[in-house]
């Protein structure tokens, strides 16, 4: 479970992560308090996400489009039901929709435990690429709860160039 003060907002930790798959970046950016409180759960605060970013002449495929991984308040808890996350983007049949996918299972509680409440793709790249999340457990002694917390990486890589933080 999460240390008290990392979480804010009911149940919100408060940071996303943005990846910039055009610059190869990595960005933290705090959310709002105000639209964590108006627009609950993972689902409206992605779809808060995508109107305010995402202009109505944008395809799915465009370099402007967003993927938005978001989880809710409860991710983390013991709450039943409340390790799911939602994928928002555009709907590749319908560009003009913006459709979510569900998922559950660790992945929402690790990626809160890292310290992001979501993550934002956005961006192009030239080639074919693998684009992933690297959770990575750093120890400080016996006296840690659950062996450590829990670090975010990225690591993009394609031919023409490899890029980590």
């Amino acid at each position: 479970m999460m240390a008290r003060s990392d979480v804010i907002n009911g149940g919100y930790i408060g940071k996303i992560l943005r990846v910039d798959l055009t610059k190869g970046k990595l960005q933290d950016e705090i959310l709002d308090p105000d639209v964590l409180r108006k627009y609950v759960g993972g689902l409206g605060v992605a779809a808060k996400i995508m109107y305010d970013e995402v202009s109505p002449n944008i395809m799915p495929y465009d370099a402007e489009n967003l993927v938005v991984f978001m989880t809710g308040p409860l991710t983390g808890t013991v709450a039943p039901g409340s390790s799911r996350y939602v994928v928002y983007t555009l709907n590749s049949f319908n560009p003009k929709v913006c459709s979510p996918g569900f998922g559950g299972g660790y992945w929402a509680f690790e990626l809160k435990r890292s310290g992001y409440d979501g993550i934002i793709i956005q961006g192009n790249l030239r080639n074919l690429c693998f684009c992933g999340f690297i959770m990575v457990q750093q120890r400080y002694g016996m006296l840690a709860p659950y062996g450590g917390r829990i670090l975010m990486k990225l690591r993009i890589r394609s031919r023409s160039y490899s890029v980590a933080k």
